[in-house]
């Protein structure tokens, strides 16, 4: 019962034998997550995904009441869509 209470007084204060789990950096997860969507066929879906939300903002910068036509300083004939927070 000691080495129990022993070992959960050192887990909570992390002490552990064996060194912590370092994890990957963010570029190995990316790469990782590319992988299994290659072989999950999931590329598709992923690119379905980002056109969906695509079409969203499409259609929230067209019916918003924050939705404005704006244009380049200097290029007043090249115009573009755009949400304005007055904020």
């Amino acid at each position: 019962m000691i080495s129990h209470n022993k070992k959960l007084m050192e887990a909570r204060l992390g002490v552990y034998e064996k060194p912590p789990y370092q994890g990957l950096s963010a570029a190995e997860g990316v790469n990782d997550q590319s992988a299994h969507l290659r072989a999950e066929g999931g590329h598709r879906q992923q690119e379905r995904m980002i056109q969906a939300k695509r079409k969203s903002f499409d259609r929230a910068t067209y019916n918003s009441y924050q939705a404005a036509e704006i244009s380049p300083v200097g290029c007043p004939f090249r115009r573009q869509r755009a949400l304005i927070n007055v904020n």
